[in-house]
């Protein structure tokens, strides 16, 4: 049953990841196709979904498949969310990129199987243990791992360590989910839900402080504020601010 449960989890994590992974590949896509930079639109929807996934979760018990609504609710929103950070940083993704990101990140919840798959009599503790020491162990990779194979791949995206970041809060909130005690399948969807909406609400904060108090705009567009026009901006002047000629005594007694 161990081993069932823990394929199953792999299976509904995997899932979730390749699903956020397509929807950030296909709103960057879109949105840099359209010319558009506006990051509110995702991020609204990210959070409205955030919050029905709370409503399925709370309604789970009228309905079973609401679990499994909620659970998808997430990964939208997640999708969505980091959609944002993407178009408001212009980070230039690609989907082959991302969906190699959510493999790798996938591929290291297997080695968390893989402990757990080990035949220890006090389960408790060693679950503790082997949680914390495969959730270093995943920081090190993201951190040391990822970037030389996708660079070797000629498929790291720029400013890859916030999409990182993301991806491994994810799985490390899930793979804490997939340890729970449970009885069958719709239990442990509702044993992930609840990570996936803590996790879905720290990738929400980093994004709205990131993308609200990093662009050092006064009209709030992230760009300068003599080159808005229709949520456009021109790139050579993102980002600097104007300067003040230096008045000294001979300049402020010339004649006019």
């Amino acid at each position: 049953m161990k081993s069932k449960k823990l394929w199953t989890a792999f299976a509904v994590i995997s899932s979730y990841l390749i699903l956020c992974a397509l929807l950030i590949g296909l709103n960057a896509w879109v949105f840099r196709s359209v010319g558009a930079h506006g990051w509110g639109y995702p991020c609204g929807f990210g959070i409205a979904l955030w919050i029905g996934s709370i409503v399925f979760f709370c309604a789970r018990a009228k309905r079973k498949p609401f679990a499994l609504f909620a659970l998808i609710c997430n990964a939208l929103s997640s999708g969505l969310l980091i959609s944002a950070y993407v178009i408001g940083t212009q980070t230039d993704v690609s989907l082959v990129s991302l969906l190699f990101l959510a493999a790798f990140v996938a591929v290291i919840y297997l080695l968390f199987m893989l402990l757990l798959s080990l035949p220890v009599h006090n389960a408790v503790w060693y679950v503790i243990v082997a949680y914390v020491v495969w959730l270093s162990a995943t920081v090190c990779a993201g951190i040391f791992l990822y970037p030389i194979i996708a660079n070797a791949w000629g498929i790291l995206p720029i400013n890859y360590g916030m999409l990182l970041l993301f991806f491994l809060l994810i799985i490390g909130f899930l793979a804490f989910g997939s340890v729970l005690p449970v009885d069958n399948k719709n239990e442990l969807l509702s044993a992930l839900v609840i990570p996936s909406v803590i996790a879905t609400c720290f990738i929400a904060v980093i994004v709205i402080l990131v993308l609200s108090g990093g662009d050092g705009c006064d009209c709030g567009d992230a760009c300068d504020c003599g080159d808005c026009s229709g949520g456009q901006y021109n790139s050579t002047s993102y980002g600097k601010k104007k300067t003040q000629p230096i008045q000294t005594m001979q300049t402020m007694s010339a004649p006019q």
